[in-house]
């Protein structure tokens, strides 16, 4: 007789868990709480689903154990997961290391992964809320609003409440907890910063390429470089998320936060004093002429914003303006998680629970959180498989 197993969450990890343990030959359930799987999958990439990323994960993940990370990927790498990708039939392209559907939507992703989870006999069970888990005579007794589902081996997959995903939750996280595994207070992870300073309320609806460095009590600890979103009342986008964990870590200690921008990270700023020199010398140095010159570089509202900036600091303002961070987006707002399960007490080359036999934990879940890039994807491909394989083969003997 087929092994049961039930999943509690039907996005990336619970999917990849799914399709994992059926294909041990298990009888698996999905039980997700949306009226349809993988809405975060769907979200993710700006709709086009950045699933993975072929270069160096070293450094890319953060946590209170950030080699787990590594750990798992040795187990069940990038390379395993895009095999699997094109076994189910999705064609795959590659941008500098960040991959993708050829397709370019992430509708692909969802479509061929839930299709593969069908055709091997896995059920999904939509607006299935799990309220409680017991463990009963070695058999897991699984609760939602309208029914209870019985299972040899459980896998937790919910999430948490990052990514303003319809009514995301850490209500499984809750449940690990209750079921005796400690979990670290969740915190947002790849967001926006906020920043009170008066040239942020003047940019807002701009995007540009730049470089940003994260300023720590005077001590630069990170930077990343690429295209900027410049927001009413502080800044976004990839660079901006890149370095966000490490500005709200700091906040919320009460250190001094700071980021130093520079809109023009390939002009040497003695280049552009030159520049502007001539400039003047030839057309003067009024509003008009500040203007024509800012617009050579800069989308129009950006210009208009660095005009007076320019014209009382000079070029340094193009190459290293500090902005003072007052605070980041919520975690609602943010893309991931920072926090969750300590996975000390997760075994890393399976997933399984330390504390109890026959339950697994994967995907953001769990205490990693990955930079931008594909990277918590592919954490949640890979914890979702380990997990899948290992709870398709385990018979409960408690």
């Amino acid at each position: 007789m087929a092994k049961t197993v039930v999943i509690a969450g039907g996005g990336a990890s619970g999917l990849m868990a799914a399709l994992a343990a059926a294909r041990k030959g298990a009888s698996v359930t999905v039980l997700e709480k949306e009226n349809r799987p993988g809405k975060k999958i769907l979200a993710s990439g700006g709709g086009r689903c950045n699933l993975t990323n072929t270069g160096d994960a070293a450094g890319v993940y953060g946590g209170h154990d950030p080699a787990f990370a590594g750990r798992v990927l040795s187990a069940f790498s990038v390379a395993d997961t895009m095999a699997v990708f094109r076994d189910i039939g999705l064609q795959l392209t590659e941008h500098e290391g960040w991959v993708y559907p050829l397709s370019e939507q992430s509708e692909s992703v969802l479509s061929l992964l839930t299709a593969a989870c069908r055709r091997f006999g896995v059920k999904i069970k939509t607006g299935e809320d799990v309220r409680q888990i017991r463990k009963v005579k070695g058999v897991f007794i699984i609760e939602t609003a309208s029914w209870h589902y019985e299972a040899e081996a459980v896998i937790l997959a919910g999430g948490t409440s990052a990514g303003a995903v319809t009514s995301s939750s850490d209500s499984l996280i809750a449940l690990a907890a209750s079921l005796g595994h400690h979990c670290y207070p969740l915190k947002p992870s790849l967001t926006f910063l906020k920043s009170d300073d008066p040239l942020c309320r003047r940019w807002g609806g701009v995007r540009c390429r730049g470089e940003a460095a994260l300023l720590i009590d005077n001590k630069e600890t990170a930077q990343a470089r690429g295209q900027l979103q410049l927001i009413d009342g502080g800044i976004s986008g990839i660079p901006v998320f890149q370095i966000s964990r490490g500005a709200a870590e700091a906040l919320e200690k009460g250190h001094r936060v700071r980021l130093r921008l520079s809109l023009l990270p390939d002009t040497a700023e003695e280049v552009l004093a030159e520049r502007l020199a001539l400039w003047t010398a030839e057309r003067g140095i009024d509003d008009e002429s500040l203007r024509l010159f800012l617009d050579g570089y800069f989308p129009d509202r950006l210009s208009a914003a660095l005009r007076k900036e320019l014209r009382d600091r000079g070029v340094s303002v193009l190459r290293a303006r500090e902005l003072e961070i007052s605070g980041c987006g919520s975690l609602h707002q943010a893309q991931v998680a920072s926090g969750g399960v300590d996975t000390g007490e997760i075994d890393p080359v399976s997933c399984a629970s330390t504390r109890i036999q026959g339950l697994y934990i994967c995907g953001e879940m769990l205490d990693i959180d990955g930079t931008c890039g594909g990277w918590n994807l592919q954490f949640a491909w890979s914890t979702g498989t380990l997990a899948g394989m290992a709870a398709g083969e385990y018979v409960c003997s408690d």
